[in-house]
């Protein structure tokens, strides 16, 4: 090859180089503080329960992980609660009970894991010693995450009723019974959501409640929509300074105001998850694998993004990004624009949603490995 055909060569490599970089670039200014043009899921440790026969892939499903002083905590099939040391995935401690799988993510508040039981029960774990500090039975199978933070655990079981109490020694607070019909729901267990001495919490009915610092109900309404089945609000509402937003699977998402009740606004959305507020945007994902980026004023649609997966779980926000786990891998996705960075696809899918220590995002896959992950931007 002539000195003149390697010099046009070596251009056109050059020029295409420049191109391909330019398209990975993100499409707003909103990667601050991670990016440059491409970001990725490293592994920093990956520990296999599967071989200790803790997992099945049913279980999963309606599992999850949580993380907090320097431990991750995994509920499983055969043994109960596991705790991994964070920073290398070393088992650190086990709790055998209950027999039974654990259906949900356990809360966090302060140095605890808060575990609800499908036997009813409410168990607080000392985060580094796994110790079972107190328990607590509600009577009806616990299936959704509780809201917790160092001093109030909340709590809603399957058949309606839900409960606050002190996140020390396990007291009853208060407590409060919405009587649910036998009606068809997908999941049916609303997660509650706290703030000051209001808690919002949704049921398998459709109906979302605004609950005192007594417990006692300040409002409730219908998210249902007229629709008879599968109006289950199986999400945490999100709290803003004036509105509460919460989703009804088949119902919709709709915006109340926190004090009176009324409906500000509602978004015809099917299956969405537990929304988040990123930066004056409400992000959720549907069921029909889209991410979608909402008005909080109005409800109407800034964004939306339609990912390569079945379903989607709620995203966590990390930085200038969102973590989104689904059957085909955890996927990271621009905060603010519908822009994909990565997929973390490693054989195998994920059913429940990403964990984060706000060092590394923690992550369970179907196969029972739970991966630690760290996001880096080259």
């Amino acid at each position: 090859m002539t000195r003149i055909g390697m010099w046009c060569l070596l251009s056109l490599l050059a020029l295409t180089l420049v191109a391909s970089c330019h398209r990975e670039r993100p499409p707003t200014e909103a990667w601050r503080s991670l990016a440059e043009n491409t970001v990725l899921l490293n592994i920093v440790w990956r520990a296999d329960l599967s071989t200790s026969n803790l997992f099945s892939t049913y279980d999963v499903e309606r599992g999850g992980l949580a993380a907090t002083a320097g431990i991750v905590a995994v509920g499983t099939s055969a043994r109960g609660l596991v705790g991994l040391d964070a920073s290398t995935g070393a088992i650190r401690w086990e709790q055998a009970e209950p027999a039974e799988a654990y259906a949900a993510a356990p809360g966090v508040g302060g140095r605890r894991f808060f575990v609800p039981g499908p036997d009813g029960v409410l168990r607080a774990f000392d985060a580094a010693s796994g110790r079972l500090d107190w328990e607590r039975d509600h009577g009806a199978p616990l299936h959704a995450m509780p809201a917790a933070d160092e001093d109030v655990v909340c709590v809603s079981s399957t058949v309606g009723t839900v409960q606050a109490v002190d996140a020390r020694s396990g007291r009853a607070l208060w407590s409060f019974e919405h009587p649910v019909g036998g009606q068809m729901t997908m999941v049916g267990d609303g997660a509650c959501a706290m703030r000051a001495d209001e808690t919002y919490v949704g049921f398998s009915d459709g109906t979302l409640a605004a609950l005192g610092a007594d417990g006692r109900p300040r409002w409730l309404v219908d998210l249902g929509q007229g629709e008879e089945r599968f109006v289950d609000v199986d999400t945490q509402p999100l709290l803003t300074p004036d509105l509460v937003i919460a989703a009804s699977f088949s119902g919709g998402m709709a915006a109340y105001d926190r004090a009176s009740g009324a409906r500000r606004w509602h978004a015809d959305l099917t299956g969405a998850t537990s929304p988040l507020w990123v930066d004056g945007s409400i992000v959720t994902t549907t069921a029909d694998g889209t991410v979608v980026w909402l008005n909080p004023q109005d409800g109407t649609l800034r964004h939306e993004l339609a990912l390569d997966a079945e379903v989607l779980e709620a995203p966590l926000r990390v930085a200038d990004v969102l973590a989104i786990a689904s059957p085909r891998g955890v996927f990271v996705v621009d905060a603010h624009a519908p822009w994909v960075y990565h997929r973390f696809e490693p054989g195998s899918g994920f059913s429940t949603p990403v964990a984060s220590d706000g060092r590394y995002l923690y992550a369970l896959s179907d196969e029972g490995f739970v991966y630690a992950l760290e996001l880096r931007a080259y």
